[in-house]
């Protein structure tokens, strides 16, 4: 009987050391399912930093061709609007004349 009593507390302590294992590992899973949301929210975080930089360049850059651009247009006006200057009568006369017939 000290055989089999031997045997129940084998397998009793057995089955403690399991269950501690398998506490112990569910802890570790725990930990690690801690660790690998804390890394996916920083690699988010800096993906997010990195996208808004990216938008910030491209919206700078947009900003510098619209004024370039506005530049551009404004010079052509002037241009446009002193060849209509120097004209102005020239052209009047003519557009006149060709209405009258003179």
């Amino acid at each position: 009987m000290d055989i089999l009593q031997q045997i129940i507390e084998m397998d009793k302590a057995a089955a403690a050391r399991n269950e501690a294992m398998r506490k112990a590992e569910l802890e570790r899973l725990d930990a690690m399912d801690v660790l690998n949301r804390q890394h996916l929210e920083q690699v988010v975080k800096n993906e997010r930093a990195q996208a808004k930089e990216f938008l910030a360049l491209r919206r700078e850059k947009l900003e510098k061709k619209k004024a370039d651009a506005e530049a551009e247009l404004s010079e052509r006006i002037s241009r446009l609007d002193g060849i209509f200057d120097t004209h102005k009568d020239e052209w009047q006369s003519e557009i006149i004349a060709r209405i009258t017939g003179e």
